[in-house]
């Protein structure tokens, strides 16, 4: 049996695409998930950095994800840092931001996209 119907991924992509369409910078979020799609990544990839997005992007109410500083980023890394995440999930959610700014500021996350100076 494929995974992708094992788990569904497509489903749980489409209910956190949900999830982040109601919130701010939410317009960022989905081009960076059309972008990774673009990139070919797959839909468990995808459905993971979907699901994800949501605690992002609530680090960052009130500031436009294009205008946010070192600082703001670091600040986020701090409290993701408190989170009571296993170490895998906090390292997840690390990359994840850090790829987001970078495609935010850059327009792409690919390996050969430089990395913001933003980006912790």
């Amino acid at each position: 049996m494929a995974f992708d119907k094992l788990y569904d991924y497509r489903e749980r992509l489409e209910r956190s695409i949900r999830r982040i369409k109601g919130m701010p910078n939410a317009s960022y979020a989905l081009r960076f998930l059309e972008h990774l799609t673009s990139l070919g990544l797959s839909a468990a990839r995808i459905s993971k950095y979907a699901a994800l997005l949501p605690v992002i992007l609530r680090l960052f109410e009130g500031k436009d994800l294009a205008k946010v500083t070192r600082e703001d980023v670091e600040r986020a890394v701090a409290w993701i840092n408190q989170q009571p995440y296993a170490e895998s999930t906090n390292q997840d959610v690390k990359h994840i931001l850090k790829k987001l700014i970078q495609y935010v500021k850059c327009g792409s996350c690919t390996d050969g996209t430089p990395i913001p100076p933003e980006s912790v």
